[in-house]
């Protein structure tokens, strides 16, 4: 019989797990069913789960403290070059376009940016409307591709 387990393939920016050890390509011991059963639970209590390296036997456990867990698609904005900007998207959430807009607005205001580079390097997709709201303020109606 097959036993079926989870890899971490993707940490989320700004969250503290790097920081008690927890990265990519490591293997929490626990099947995919228990993933939601086990880690969610009421904010504030802890949760300990057992991880594993894929080449090695030896499980590491971590304790991990419930809390709203952040999904802000926008990584970084700053300028990177005189009246140059510099945006990046990790994903399209349903929330990418107020936080590009919010940030394209900020960047115009505090260094009189001309020029922006977006970056979607390692984007993982998400919301299709969001993408193409994006798209919009770079292109005028009608125009096509």
């Amino acid at each position: 019989m097959w036993e079926l387990r989870l890899l971490v393939t993707i940490l989320f920016f700004g969250l503290n797990a790097p920081y008690i050890g927890f990265a990519q390509g490591k293997t929490p011991f626990f099947k995919n069913q228990d993933v939601i059963k086990k880690l969610r639970g009421k904010r504030g209590t802890i949760v300990k789960i057992g991880v594993k390296e894929s080449r090695s036997e030896e499980i590491q456990f971590f304790s991990i403290i419930r809390d709203k867990i952040p999904l802000e698609s926008l990584d970084v904005a700053y300028e990177i070059a005189p009246q140059v900007g510099y945006i990046k998207l990790n994903r399209f959430s349903a929330t990418t376009f107020s936080e590009f807009k919010s940030e394209l607005k900020r960047l115009k205001k505090e260094h009189s940016i001309e020029s922006l580079i977006l970056d979607l390097r390692g984007n993982s997709g998400g919301y299709l409307d969001q993408a193409i709201d994006i798209l919009n303020e770079f292109f005028k109606g009608g125009e096509l591709l």
